[in-house]
């Protein structure tokens, strides 16, 4: 469970160990218990996260609740799913504060459940009858880990409308929704309640754009036109197709690449500005690297002798401008090509896409928290609800190592170290510490290095010396050798760990 494998995974794990086998019935006893101390402690740090978020606004952002108590607040959403297409089992998505990066809530889903087609297929089969089959799922249905029935492709739609309908329980409003250009959620949401949004007419959910997203929007458009040919006849008579746009001192990957790049700082630059001077700063670049020395085109480069334009830069400090061919990226274009690319420019820099910018805000977490959930919950392997929901929160609150803490801190310490131990055949073991300690292996978080170890050790604010100190304590329990450079960090492996174990006899 903790390694995204099930029974058979751990039933493994204690051979290569040579530790006694827990049997099924144990094992559910004890993911259960995990998985439900998990979820418990998970909505305890997503309370104290939305109590943080209260104050950074209140504090900082000098935004404050109204006379209802809500506060209004920046968040980002975006669904993942088990599996690649619109057929997956299950999906899960989370509401992330834009300023913060705070997990404040979130949903999964799930379309099957094991146990309702096992029992299915029995009453099938008649091995039971109507009145049980009947009986069953009267005492089933609160546990029924099916809770969407619609299309894989709907999930991400129903989760989000699920988490705003309960963003007032939490005395916020989500006013503000980041998401992808093409997400179906923000449609679901704002259509909700009969088409009054969450909040109704009085508070409408405004769409916001991740600025990465519209930067890729740029190379992908540019792309695109470069896809396109034309037929040529070569100097032999041959007739060949050839890319209008493509080729040397043209669109090539270099200069695409780096135009996403200058797209995108340029937006960073003029956040809460207006759209006005965000759209120069962006066609700017778009300007500047399309110029030559027949045809200047530098008229919405800054003009100062700290420019980043050495044209306008060169002039402010009466020099004369070096050649545009030492222009580190540039293209040249026929006027009709060059008009093509504009118009790529000109739809993503109009006023209701750059009023979508202007905050500069971006889906860095969310990309962060979808990939823990899978590392926890691996796609190319079979899952259910209860498993996802475990590697939702275990991702969302402090990493896997969270229900390994909670077995060792728990009252099953001393039944799970008599199910581990073979008598006779397993080292002397009392507790989880003595294994630990012996075979230098864990579970924990690597130990904090560099800069982030800086800022926690050195913050005033006593949550993070709290923080600090819990994080120091969890480390102890990864790989103490000292005399390997391989068990530096949290890399240890089985294998390692049996190789010990066999020299050590």
């Amino acid at each position: 469970m903790l390694f995204g494998l099930a029974y058979s995974g751990v039933e493994k794990l204690c051979g290569l160990l040579s530790l006694r086998h827990f049997t099924r019935s144990v094992y559910m006893q004890y993911a259960n218990y995990i998985n439900k101390k998990t979820i418990e402690h998970t909505k305890y740090l997503l309370e104290q996260s939305r109590k943080a978020v209260f104050k950074y606004y209140t504090q900082v952002l000098d935004r404050h609740p109204d006379e209802d108590g809500l506060l209004d607040v920046d968040v980002s959403f975006d669904g993942t799913w088990h599996t690649r297409g619109h057929s997956s089992l299950f999906g899960a998505g989370a509401v992330i504060d834009a300023n913060t990066g705070l997990i404040l809530d979130y949903e999964t889903a799930g379309k099957v459940c094991q146990l309702c087609n096992y029992n299915k297929a029995r009453h099938d089969r008649e091995e039971m009858t109507d009145t049980e089959y009947a009986r069953w799922k009267e005492c089933h249905a609160p546990t029924c880990q099916v809770n969407y029935t619609g299309t894989s492709g709907g999930m991400e739609a129903a989760e989000a409308v699920a988490c705003w309908n309960r963003s007032l329980s939490h005395e916020m409003r989500y006013i503000s929704f980041i998401g992808d250009g093409d997400s179906l959620a923000y449609s679901a949401v704002i259509s909700s309640n009969n088409g009054e949004g969450p909040y109704g007419k009085e508070h409408i959910v405004e769409k916001m754009e991740c600025i990465n997203h519209v930067a890729k929007r740029l190379g992908n458009g540019l792309r695109n036109l470069r896809k396109e040919t034309q037929t040529v006849k070569t100097k032999s008579g041959k007739s060949v197709k050839r890319s209008l746009l493509g080729g040397q001192k043209k669109l090539t990957d270099k200069v695409i690449t780096r135009l996403q790049f200058y797209f995108r700082r340029s937006i960073t630059r003029k956040v809460n500005t207006s759209e006005e001077e965000m759209r120069n700063d962006i066609m700017s670049s778009f300007e500047h690297c399309s110029s030559s020395d027949a045809n200047p085109k530098h008229h919405l480069c800054p003009k100062s002798s700290e420019s980043w334009c050495f044209y306008q830069k060169a002039l402010a400090l009466g020099k004369e401008p070096q050649s545009h061919s030492e222009m580190k990226v540039s293209f040249t274009l026929l006027p009709d090509q060059l008009q093509l690319v504009r118009k790529v420019y000109e739809r993503l820099t109009n006023d209701d896409m750059m009023k979508r910018c202007l905050k500069g805000h971006t889906q860095n977490p969310k990309e962060s928290f979808h990939s823990r959930v899978w590392l926890y919950s691996p796609k190319h392997r079979n899952t259910s609800k209860n498993k996802l929901d475990f590697a939702v929160a275990c991702a969302m609150a402090v990493g896997w190592w969270l229900a390994a803490c909670l077995v060792l801190g728990s009252s099953y310490r001393s039944s799970l170290i008599s199910h581990l131990v073979v008598a006779g055949k397993s080292p002397v073991i009392n507790t989880v510490e003595d294994l630990v300690g012996r075979h230098g292996w864990g579970w924990g978080t690597p130990r904090m290095t560099g800069a982030l170890k800086t800022v926690l050790s050195t913050s005033p604010d006593l949550a993070m010396q709290k923080f600090y100190k819990e994080m120091q304590t969890l480390s102890l329990l990864l790989p103490i050798a000292e005399d390997s450079k391989a068990h530096d960090s949290s890399k240890v492996t089985i294998w390692h760990t049996h190789r010990r174990m066999a020299q050590q006899g």
